[in-house]
């Protein structure tokens, strides 16, 4: 399943963030073409995958990130509109990849009649009683042919994969500790030689 046109690492980034992305879009938000998506956390592991991959599927996108410094970057995985923490406007699909505090701002984002997917905990029934609006939590579940389709958009160039850093498996702890909090934007790999 590794894309032939990037090496380990890269492809160690790949599976469980691309293809959380790869189901939250498709299977759970049954995205259209056309079709608006907000990201909470575009810049993060999954949340810059569910950017690209919108992008791709033909979506116009939007993106709330925490810290202006990673707009370009953003702008750059093709997210249309980047906001830094708060969003504006109305959106067919938010895809919440931060949860915590932001999943009931994230309601607010979602048009009548939208979704929206979070991967963080099933959300609270009261923040969608009042609209009509169907929200999800879901759990990634192994899919061979999805990650042949994840590869075959890496190696034809429409996907990109994000590492941030990487550490040795003798420093996992360090990296557990720094949960990418130094490296940027994108995953952290272990390297297991």
């Amino acid at each position: 399943i590794k894309p032939s046109s990037v090496d380990h690492v890269l492809a160690a980034a790949l599976p469980l963030a691309a293809l959380t992305a790869w189901q939250a879009l498709l299977d759970h938000a049954k995205l259209v073409a056309g079709q608006s998506v907000l990201v909470t956390g575009g810049a993060g592991g999954v949340g810059a995958y569910v950017v690209q991959l919108a992008r791709h599927f033909g979506a116009r996108v939007g993106a709330t990130i925490s810290t202006g410094d990673q707009t370009e970057y953003v702008r750059g995985l093709g997210a249309d509109q980047v906001f830094v923490l708060i969003a504006a406007g109305a959106y067919d699909i938010v895809i919440d990849t931060v949860g915590g505090a932001a999943l009931p701002s994230a309601y607010s984002y979602v048009r009548h009649g939208g979704r929206l997917i979070t991967l963080s905990a099933p959300p609270s029934p009261e923040l969608s009683l009042a609209r009509d609006i169907r929200d999800e939590f879901f759990v990634v579940r192994p899919n061979r042919g999805q990650l042949d389709q994840i590869a075959r958009l890496v190696d034809t160039g429409a996907l990109k994969p994000l590492v941030s850093e990487t550490f040795e498996l003798a420093d996992t702890p360090a990296a557990y500790a720094d949960r990418g909090r130094h490296g940027g934007p994108g995953k952290t790999v272990i390297i297991v030689q």
